[in-house]
C-alpha cells in the first residue's frame, strides 16, 4: 500500500478502497467525552483509534504516488495536482503535461524546474511567465518565445539577457551551450546579476482591491494572503481560493465563514477542522465528508449531531456542544488549532521543512 503515513505511525491506516467502503463503521469508535481532561489530549487518543485513509488521490490512472490529487494519468510524486499527465515531482500543477520538478504549472507542457507559470510550453528554469515558449532562465515574461535569461519582457522573441539579437544569432548561442551543472550555475549567476539591475514589482498578482500578500489574483479586502485568489474578506491564508469571510486558511477551496481550516473545501461555519469536504458547522474534526453539526469527530460521512463519533439527538448535541466549548475555553484550547504535539506526522515526513527549514 502506498501511503503518506510512516510505517511507524501507531494508528490504523486503510487503503483508499477499504477506507471509502462500508465494510467498517466509524460509529464503532465512538466515545464519551471526559470533562475532567483537556480536549486535545482526548482527541489525540481518538485519532489513534480511528482508521485513516492512506492517500487522497481520486480518479487517477497509474499515479499511485500522488496525494491531494485527482484525475491524473502517469504522474509520479505530485501533490495538489489535477487533470495532469506525465508529470513528476510537482506541486499545485493543473491541466499540465510533461512537467518535472515544477511548482504551480497551469495549462503548461514540457516544463522543467519552473515556478508559477501559465500556458507555457517547452521552458527550463523559468518563473512567473505567461504564454511563453522555448525559453530559459527567464522571469515575468508574457507572450514571449525564444528568450534566454530575460526579465519583464512582453511579446518579444530571440532575446538574450534582455537584448534582441535576432533568430540566427540566438540559435547560434543556444547551440553552443554545454548543459553541464557548471554552465547552469554560471547562467543562474548571470541571470541573478541582471535581476538586481532591473525594477521588480512589489508583489505577484493583479486585479486585487484593498488587499495584501503575494501571488494573489482577483481578491477584495484580503490581508496577508499567499497564493490565493477569487476571495473576499479573508485574512491570513495560504493556498486558499474562493473564500468569503474567513480567517486562517491553508489549502482550501470555496469556504465561507470558516476559521482555522486546513485541507478543507466547500464548507461553511466550521472551526479548526481539516482534511474535510462539504461540511457545515464542523468543529475540531478531521477527515469528515458531507456532515453538519459535528464536534471532535473522525471519518464520518453524511452524519449530523455527533461528538467524538457518537450520535446524539439535536437537543442533546447542542447542550453538550456549549458545555464542550466552555470546557475548552477554561483550558485555553478554544480558538486554537490542533497543537503540533499531536500532529499525525513527524516533522521529516511533512512539508514543514519547506517553510521552516531545520538542520538535521
Amino acid at each position: 500500500m502506498v501511503s503518506i503515513y510512516n510505517p511507524a505511525y501507531p494508528g490504523p491506516v486503510y487503503c483508499q478502497p477499504c477506507w471509502w467502503s462500508d465494510k467498517w463503521d466509524p460509529f464503532d469508535y465512538g466515545r464519551d467525552f471526559d470533562f475532567s481532561r483537556p480536549f486535545f489530549e482526548q482527541f489525540y487518543e481518538h485519532r489513534l483509534k480511528v482508521p485513516r485513509v492512506a492517500l487522497a488521490n481520486h480518479a487517477s490512472v497509474n499515479s499511485e504516488y500522488s496525494n491531494q490529487s485527482e484525475s491524473n494519468k502517469n504522474c509520479y510524486m505530485v501533490v495538489a495536482t489535477g487533470m495532469s499527465e506525465d508529470c513528476m515531482y510537482g506541486n499545485w500543477n493543473q491541466r499540465s503535461k510533461n512537467c518535472v520538478d515544477s511548482w504551480a504549472m497551469k495549462g503548461c507542457e514540457i516544463m522543467y524546474e519552473s515556478l508559477n507559470c501559465k500556458k507555457c510550453y517547452k521552458c527550463l528554469f523559468v518563473e512567473d511567465c505567461v504564454e511563453t515558449s522555448n525559453s530559459y532562465f527567464s522571469r515575468d515574461c508574457k507572450g514571449c518565445n525564444y528568450c534566454f535569461g530575460c526579465i519583464g519582457l512582453r511579446n518579444k522573441s530571440y532575446c538574450w539577457f534582455n537584448e534582441e539579437i535576432g533568430k540566427e544569432e540566438y540559435l547560434k548561442r543556444l547551440s553552443a551551450i554545454l548543459w553541464t551543472p557548471c554552465t547552469i550555475a554560471d547562467m543562474r549567476k548571470k541571470f541573478h546579476e541582471l535581476s538586481l539591475r532591473l525594477p521588480t514589482k512589489y508583489y505577484h498578482g493583479n486585479q486585487n482591491l484593498n488587499s495584501t500578500g503575494d501571488y494573489i489574483l482577483e481578491n477584495k479586502n484580503v490581508r496577508a494572503v499567499f497564493h490565493g485568489g477569487l476571495s473576499e474578506n479573508l485574512r491570513y491564508a495560504q493556498d486558499a481560493w474562493e473564500a468569503r469571510d474567513c480567517i486562517d486558511l491553508t489549502e482550501t477551496l470555496d469556504n465561507e465563514l470558516d476559521y482555522e481550516m486546513e485541507g478543507a473545501g466547500w464548507g461553511s461555519g466550521c472551526i479548526a477542522s481539516c482534511k474535510s469536504w462539504y461540511n457545515s458547522d464542523a468543529f475540531y474534526s478531521e477527515l469528515n465528508f458531507s456532515c453538519n453539526n459535528i464536534f471532535g469527530c473522525m471519518a464520518l460521512r453524511s452524519k449530523s449531531y455527533c461528538i467524538f463519533n457518537k450520535l446524539y439527538s439535536e437537543e442533546e448535541y447542542r447542550r453538550l456542544k456549549l458545555k464542550l466549548i466552555e470546557h475548552m475555553k477554561r483550558a485555553g484550547e478554544w480558538g486554537e488549532f490542533f497543537p503540533i504535539e499531536i500532529s499525525p506526522f513527524p516533522y521529516n515526513d511533512s512539508l514543514a521543512q519547506d517553510y521552516f527549514p531545520l538542520t538535521k
